[in-house]
């Protein structure tokens, strides 16, 4: 976006939807490189309907300059996307409520539409640090945003769209065990990896023994638990638990003994959460025991985990049935 005054820097708010519209449009008969936009999903509409920016943007990619542009992609605005897909790489991102662009020398922040589709002011800034803090900012949201193909395709085709999102607060993990939980219709299983785990969970939040026995019992879920069980007080809750409903085993022969510890929950054959133990010993807390986990609601993903359980609980059988044989043998 040019800068006409000998290259002063400076940032000036600009009034007048035709004062605006001129500023805007300038940078695309100036700039060659590139122009990144983040619009919410009624400003993208509103752009792609204004001829002279779609035209002066038509000119900047056919001088081979290059446009970004993030929004979020609804129900209403499908068709002006994919117009927009036509000049500039698109993705999409929830949520967005900001109207900015920025570009290899300038900065544009637009207020909110008016009732009219006129912007009362906006933002105008070629401070170079500015700048290029609001390119970073672009760049940050782009890399975590899809594809608008993909988005597209989701809204028109019903398509379930896979996520796999690292959580590092503990509380968030905390508040996602909860929610996947209470999520489920059919079946959840649970795989702690030592006895430790198991406690300081329970520890950390009691209510979640009582929102197991209650999702056995409510919504007749099937829920199986794999623990070892090293302790009486482990044992003791395993009572309480099998006492409702739900199948608990011991978890002899844990699969993560020489890598990384971990407590796993799969929900509904179709919502996986690994949670990592960087500190395994009964009196640490919960929040000061785990370090990041990995939440997926990949139905491959889910489907390898449950590959895991099913082994350990087929381990299980046949120790307790050797064990039982072994026992009669030498009665």
């Amino acid at each position: 976006m040019p800068n006409n005054d000998n290259n002063v820097e400076k940032t000036e708010i600009l009034y007048g939807m035709e004062n605006i519209t001129n500023k805007v449009l300038q940078p695309m008969l100036t700039l060659h490189k590139t122009i990144d936009a983040c619009y919410n999903s009624v400003e993208l509409s509103f752009v792609v309907s204004t001829e002279p920016f779609m035209n002066a943007a038509r000119d900047f990619v056919h001088r081979n300059g290059k446009i970004r542009v993030l929004t979020e992609i609804t129900n209403d605005n499908i068709a002006a996307c994919k117009e927009m897909m036509k000049i500039a790489d698109v993705r999409h991102l929830e949520g967005i409520v900001s109207t900015f662009g920025v570009s290899e020398k300038d900065y544009f922040g637009h207020v909110a539409l008016e009732p009219s589709g006129q912007h009362s002011h906006a933002i105008y800034s070629n401070v170079r640090k500015y700048v290029e803090s609001q390119q970073l900012l672009f760049d940050t949201l782009w890399k975590n945003a899809i594809p608008a193909k993909q988005r597209i395709r989701e809204i028109e085709q019903g398509a379930k769209r896979e996520v796999t999102e690292i959580i590092r607060d503990p509380y968030e993990i905390q508040k996602t065990i909860y929610e996947l939980i209470k999520s489920a219709k059919k079946e959840i299983l649970l795989i702690f990896s030592t006895a430790n785990a198991f406690h300081r969970q329970i520890k950390a939040a009691g209510a979640l023994l009582q929102l197991l026995k209650e999702t056995a019992a409510s919504h007749r879920i099937k829920v199986r638990i794999l623990v070892p069980m090293e302790q009486q007080t482990i044992n003791e809750m395993v009572d309480q638990l099998k006492g409702h409903g739900i199948d608990v085993r011991d978890n002899k022969k844990p699969l993560q003994k020489t890598t990384t510890l971990t407590t796993t929950l799969v929900v509904d054959q179709a919502h996986s959460l690994t949670v990592e133990l960087v500190v395994d010993t009964k009196e640490m807390s919960e929040e000061e025991a785990i370090g990041m986990a990995t939440y997926s609601n990949s139905e491959s993903t889910a489907m390898t985990y449950i590959s895991v359980f099913e082994t350990l609980w087929m381990q299980n059988e046949v120790y307790y049935r050797d064990r039982q044989q072994y026992q009669k043998a030498h009665v």
